[in-house]
C-alpha cells in the first residue's frame, strides 16, 4: 500500500472513532429526555389530583388519573406502546413507577 491509501484509511478510522460514540451518546440522551417528559407529565397530573383533593392515598395509579380526566393515555415514548394503567405515582418520593 502506498502512503495515500494508508492516510485515507487512518482518516476514516479517526472519523469513525468520533462519529459513532457521538451518535450513541445523542441517541441515549434523546431517549432519556423523552422519558423525562413522560415522567413529568404523569407526576404533574398526580400533583394536580392531590391538590384538588381528588387523590387522598399515598399513591395514585395511571388508570385512576385517566378515569378522572387528569391524564390521557400514557405511551412509552420509544416503543409507542401504551403503559399499563396499574403503573402509579408514589407521592412520598414523587416518582412515577411503571408496572408491566
Amino acid at each position: 500500500m502506498n502512503t495515500k491509501n494508508i492516510n485515507l484509511i487512518l482518516i476514516l478510522i479517526i472519523i469513525s472513532l468520533v462519529i459513532f460514540p457521538t451518535l450513541f451518546y445523542v441517541k441515549k440522551e434523546h431517549n432519556a429526555n423523552l422519558w423525562k417528559v413522560v415522567n413529568k407529565r404523569v407526576v404533574e397530573a398526580a400533583d394536580r389530583c392531590k391538590n384538588e383533593s381528588g387523590c387522598k392515598e399515598n399513591t395514585v395509579t395511571v388508570g385512576y388519573l385517566i378515569e378522572r380526566g387528569y391524564l390521557d393515555t400514557v405511551v412509552n415514548p420509544i416503543t409507542k406502546e401504551i403503559i399499563s394503567n396499574d403503573s402509579y405515582v408514589d407521592y412520598s418520593s414523587n416518582e412515577f413507577i411503571i408496572v408491566n
